[in-house]
């Protein structure tokens, strides 16, 4: 199966990843608040910039939590998609991820979180500094063993 990875070196903050991503989910405006991918920017300077996005995780927290079971795997993609008609919007998944990747939204009733764009994310085909990538999950962490030589 395949995952997003992200390489938060080559990250530049443009947060087109965010636009794009939030135009896909909504059909006919941007507004990054409701992308389901962020890119938080820290420092002063912007000195450390860090996408986030869900991570699709084998023994997920957030699904482990949910009192209503909304959790299930996309068989085509693997990707870690909410029941909308299950989900009852408590806030708990958001609450337990490590990563910070599923969103609330007053907007929204339930909350949201990369699903994949149904195995072809649009945020990987706009970014610029190829920050973000769809790869087989087998060579996570291997560019990082490639640029360090072993």
């Amino acid at each position: 199966m395949k995952k997003i990875l992200v390489n938060k070196d080559k990250c530049s903050g443009c947060k087109i990843c965010e636009s794009v991503c939030s135009y896909q989910k909504l059909g006919d405006k941007f507004n990054r608040r409701k992308a389901a991918i962020r890119v938080v920017i820290e420092g002063e300077l912007g000195e450390k910039i860090t996408p986030i996005v869900c991570r699709h995780c084998k023994k997920a927290k957030c699904a482990e939590v949910c009192p209503v079971d909304a959790f299930y795997e996309d068989q085509n993609t693997g990707a870690l998609i909410i029941d909308k008609v299950k989900c009852i919007g408590c806030g708990l998944c958001a609450e337990e991820c490590p990563f910070g990747a599923i969103n609330l939204h007053d907007e929204f009733e339930i909350p949201f979180k990369c699903d994949l764009c149904g195995g072809d994310p649009l945020c990987i085909k706009y970014c610029v500094p190829n920050a973000i990538v769809y790869e087989e999950e087998h060579r996570i962490g291997a560019s990082k063993r490639e640029r360090s030589g072993n």
